[in-house]
């Protein structure tokens, strides 16, 4: 049987992985379905499949990627990353024809706080000793 950080490693990895393909195939939808897509939310879009594509490096551990953004390696700074890639998706809260982009956003920002709050929860308490060990 698995061990709760083992378990609850993979839930992360799980969630990241998700978060990251949302955002990339929502990406690429946005530049496929809006043919005239303004100069600036082009820039955002193209920065949702850059944040996409940095989540599944980090999840298989390129070591590069591991070098320059080692804040994603724990459970903190990478829910936090993905709360704001989520806030990056709620920019489009004011025009009704872009609603699904930040119900989606609202989903991510979810999925950060729950990356971080399964990370410490399943991460052994601090304040007890581990129990002796049976000779």
């Amino acid at each position: 049987m698995a061990c709760p950080e083992h378990k609850a490693n993979n839930f992360i990895k799980f969630i990241s992985v998700l978060v990251a393909v949302v955002l990339i195939v929502l990406g690429v939808l946005k530049f496929y379905f809006t043919p005239d897509i303004p100069i600036l939310v082009g820039i955002w879009t193209v920065y949702w499949i850059i944040f996409g594509l940095l989540l599944i490096l980090v999840e298989l551990n390129v070591r590069l990627v591991k070098e320059y953004f080692g804040f994603m390696i724990e459970y903190c700074g990478k829910g936090m990353f993905v709360i704001f890639c989520g806030t990056l998706m709620i920019d489009s809260f004011v025009d009704p024809h872009i609603l699904h982009e930040s119900i989606v956003g609202l989903l991510i920002i979810f999925a950060g706080f729950l990356i971080i709050i399964v990370g410490y929860s399943a991460m052994p308490s601090q304040n007890f000793p581990p129990p002796p060990v049976p000779v």
